[in-house]
């Protein structure tokens, strides 16, 4: 069994992980105070593991089962036993309550029924209370929307037992402190501190490592990405997690041009189980800049792309601040693309009609079918997106938004309709 998967949640780096047991890769234990060197011979996926001070702060001993019905998680756990979440409070089973989160931010694994080789999803929130917020986070222009974050949760794990999809949870946040980095880590001059955002590229890498029967994890935002109603009963992660696709997937996430300056979305991504994505991962956290955690994983691609190929080479200068980076980071990358053609044309429309992949590992898939068309009742009917423009009303198979406009994508409409959320 895995002695601590917050061992490996913060195991991105550079000291101490050891396989006691090859043959179950659930058995481990940390190793500290070990050179660089010890550590890749012990343990040769890991060699640039970065946070080993982290380590301890997580528990990923943990499954649970979820009541749709009383909003309640029965949580089981090696280091604190039975644990409950009820009326958006931990408490013990004794009845003492705990509060907004476990007594340590801990990663569990949902019962969904799925056995064997296959995908899962991973979402994150940092207590039971922010699931008991509305999905709209108050924003004016979406008041109509009655949903919160519960709902928006239960539409993938009812999603998943329905298709017997692994499913993983991240709740609880570090006390830790996370703003002293590593002396190599990319240059930053955002003045803002690293956001708890920054720990989900480490759970990731914790249940990749840890989980050798997970061959791709998919990366959903807890509060914003969902499945729609026309693909509640539909599984079609196989189409899009696929070898040609390499180590790191996701979809063209812009309709307009504005939106195209923005390289890569993090709202929904899937990672493949690999040595490349357990390294991007512990780069990703490393270089941790400010409260946008989308900066960090724009320049570790960047940093991966120059070693794919030394003679790429990109401005450091603009991936230090996220504003700058949102802006130019996809212009720096499009020299690296199959197509830069394709993706100019991205940029100017918002519109992609063809898959465009980076190197050898990052592909991003189109939004819109091969004559440009998008929305639910234009599409072509064999064409189905990754994933939704944030605010669209696109035809997708996941959808990132808060907008509720009919068709598509609404959020409306979408949720928990029928018997999405009913599980």
């Amino acid at each position: 069994m895995l002695t601590k998967l917050s061992l490996l949640l913060l195991a991105g780096s550079a000291q101490g992980l050891r396989i006691l047991n090859s043959q179950n890769p659930r058995s481990i234990r940390m190793e500290h105070g070990m050179s660089k060197d010890q550590v890749a011979e012990l343990h040769p996926r890991n060699i640039e593991m970065a946070s080993a001070s982290y380590m301890s702060e997580f528990s990923t001993k943990c499954s649970m089962s979820i009541d749709a019905d009383s909003k309640t998680w029965n949580m089981k756990t090696e280091e604190f036993g039975e644990l409950t979440m009820s009326n958006f409070k931990f408490s013990h089973t004794n009845g003492s309550t705990i509060g907004d989160a476990p007594p340590k931010p801990m990663i569990c694994e949902v019962e969904t029924g799925a056995e064997g080789v296959g995908p899962g999803i991973f979402i994150s929130t940092n207590g039971a209370s922010y699931l008991n917020m509305k999905m709209s986070k108050g924003q004016k222009q979406f008041k109509e929307n009655k949903w919160t974050h519960w709902d928006v949760m239960m539409n993938k794990v009812c999603w998943a037992k329905r298709h017997k999809v692994k499913l993983f949870v991240w709740i609880g946040s570090v006390s830790k402190d996370i703003t002293k980095k590593d002396l190599d880590a990319h240059k930053c001059t955002e003045t803002g501190n690293p956001g708890n955002h920054y720990f989900i590229p480490l759970g990731l890498h914790g249940v990749l490592e840890d989980r050798k029967d997970v061959t791709y994890l998919v990366d959903m935002d807890l509060s914003d990405a969902f499945f729609p109603v026309k693909y509640s009963n539909v599984n079609l992660l196989d189409t899009y997690l696929t070898e040609e696709n390499g180590d790191f997937i996701t979809g063209a996430h812009a309709l307009t041009k504005g939106g195209a300056r923005c390289w890569i979305n993090g709202a929904i991504i899937g990672f493949k189980n690999t040595d490349w994505t357990l390294r991007l991962l512990d780069k990703w956290f490393k270089n941790r800049c400010g409260p946008k955690n989308q900066l960090g994983l724009w320049s570790s691609l960047l940093q991966l792309f120059k070693e794919e190929d030394p003679s790429f080479t990109y401005s450091e200068k603009v991936l230090s601040r996220y504003h700058t980076a949102w802006t130019y980071a996809t212009r720096e990358a499009m020299p690296f693309s199959n197509d830069p053609a394709a993706w100019q044309n991205y940029r100017e429309t918002g519109r992609l009609s063809k898959t465009v992949h980076f190197g050898k590992h990052v592909t991003i898939l189109p939004n819109a079918d091969k004559n440009g068309e998008w929305q639910a009742d234009k599409i072509d009917p064999e064409f189905h997106a990754f994933r939704a423009v944030y605010g669209k009303e696109a035809d997708s198979f996941m959808c990132h938004m808060k907008g509720y406009h009919p068709d598509g994508c609404s959020s409306k409409l979408n949720v928990c309709t029928g018997d999405q959320c009913t599980c």
